[in-house]
C-alpha cells in the first residue's frame, strides 16, 4: 500500500507539472480564432521552396521600390505612399481631398483624383525633397491646377 501511495503521488505530481506546463504555453484570456496569420518570414534551412523563394524576393523587391519612392507627409504626419486623404488646410483641418485614387506614383510626382467638398478634383504632388527626418516627401500639392499650401 505504501508503494501504491508513492506511485499515486508521483503520477499526481507529473500530471500537475504537465498541466502547469501546458497552461504556460497559452496567454491568459486568449481568444481562439479561425483566422490565422502566417508570420514566418522564411522557411527553415533546407526547406525553402521555389514558391516561398519567389514570394520572398517579390516582397523584398516591392518593399525596396516603395522605400525609394517619396511619400506624402500630411500636416507633418509620418510620410505615406498613396494616402486616401490630403488635408489642404493644416490650421483649420476643414479643407480636404478625400477618396483619392492615385493613377501614378513615381519618384518625380504623383497624380490622382479625389473629392473636395462635393466636387471631383485632380490632384498632383510634386517637388520631392528630404524632410527634417531625412525622408523624401512631396512638398507641393496642386488641386485642379492651383498650388495649395497646407
Amino acid at each position: 500500500m505504501n508503494r501504491s501511495l508513492r506511485r499515486f503521488g508521483a503520477l499526481s505530481a507529473a500530471a500537475l507539472a504537465a498541466g502547469l506546463a501546458l497552461s504556460a504555453c497559452s496567454p491568459p484570456n486568449q481568444q481562439d480564432s479561425e483566422k490565422k496569420i502566417d508570420t514566418a518570414t522564411e522557411a527553415p534551412a533546407g526547406q525553402a521552396t521555389a514558391t516561398s523563394s519567389t514570394k520572398s524576393t517579390a516582397t523584398a523587391t516591392t518593399a525596396a521600390a516603395a522605400a525609394e519612392l517619396p511619400g506624402y507627409a500630411d500636416c507633418q504626419a509620418a510620410p505615406v505612399a498613396e494616402p486616401a486623404t490630403l488635408t489642404l488646410d493644416c490650421m483649420r483641418l476643414d479643407d480636404r481631398v478625400t477618396g483619392v485614387r492615385w493613377d501614378e506614383w513615381t519618384a518625380e510626382g504623383a497624380t490622382g483624383t479625389g473629392t473636395r467638398g462635393a466636387e471631383e478634383v485632380d490632384v498632383e504632388l510634386s517637388e520631392p525633397a528630404a524632410n527634417e527626418a531625412g525622408d523624401t516627401v512631396f512638398t507641393t500639392v496642386t488641386v485642379d491646377g492651383e498650388t495649395v499650401t497646407p
